[in-house]
């Protein structure tokens, strides 16, 4: 029989209700210094996508439920069995990967959403793989020629479920003792340059050198403060734009 539905939630369920509209490109171009050069529309485009995917990356990362180790072996097997249908081209794997996004049961709604951020139209992505895949139930004759078919049509989605970058979606442990900051801190650094002109290191706040602030941090404690999450230490920042600036600086130094 055809497979269900995707769980009971629409896709207005994933539009990010909990994104501030105050987090975005804009607030950092306030803090950027005169005579910046403009940013490009593939630029704001990029950039605007990136804010938003890292932002909410670090918020379900806060949240301990599943654990960072059980939301890997769902992203796991997710880009397991996308890459087992591409392979094989059998419909069982097939079967298998769409069984990944039942809600409250294979998987849950964070980490749906993480799934579905990468996806080019997001949740109406996995509803055309659905109503493709029910179709070929009804197809008994030339089955083959409906799957390179159906292969051919849905390629792109398949292909990024496939590809998935476990890592970038997870920040796992290492040095840091907080890895969603670090890799927050790692992704925004560059876009910060970019777009203020400025850099995420420390600068002095006066003429003697005397006093030193990180506007770098001042715009992350405003975002954090619109997400209604505690504000990151400043410590924590600067280490962590440091330690980068370093290694790029000393490339062949090894912790």
């Amino acid at each position: 029989m055809p497979l269900g539905k995707l769980g009971t939630m629409g896709a207005c369920a994933f539009v990010d209700p909990w994104m501030h509209y105050g987090i975005n490109i804009r607030s950092l171009r306030r803090r950027a210094k005169r005579g910046v050069q403009p940013l490009t529309r593939p630029e704001l485009c990029k950039y605007r996508k990136t804010l938003r995917q890292v932002v909410g990356i670090y918020r379900i990362a806060k949240n301990q439920h599943p654990t960072a180790t059980k939301r890997k072996d769902i992203l796991s097997k997710i880009k397991k069995r996308a890459q087992k249908f591409i392979e094989s081209r059998k419909i069982l794997w097939l079967d298998k990967l769409l069984d990944c996004f039942v809600i409250n049961q294979s998987i849950d709604s964070d980490t749906l959403a993480l799934v579905l951020r990468q996806l080019p139209n997001g949740i109406k992505s996995l509803h055309e793989i659905r109503k493709g895949r029910n179709a070929l139930y009804s197809t008994f004759e030339r089955q083959d020629a409906h799957l390179q078919a159906f292969l051919q049509k849905h390629v792109t989605i398949l292909c990024v479920l496939a590809e998935i970058d476990i890592a970038s979606l997870v920040p796992g442990s290492g040095k840091w003792s907080d890895p969603a900051l670090a890799n927050l801190v790692l992704v925004l650094e560059p876009i910060w340059c970019r777009v203020a002109g400025r850099t995420a290191e420390l600068i002095s706040s006066d003429a003697t050198c005397d006093k030193k602030h990180s506007p770098f941090a001042d715009w992350l404690e405003d975002i954090f403060q619109k997400m209604g999450l505690p504000s990151p230490p400043v410590g924590s920042v600067v280490d962590i734009v440091r330690d980068k600036n370093k290694k790029i600086r000393h490339p062949s130094r090894i912790d």
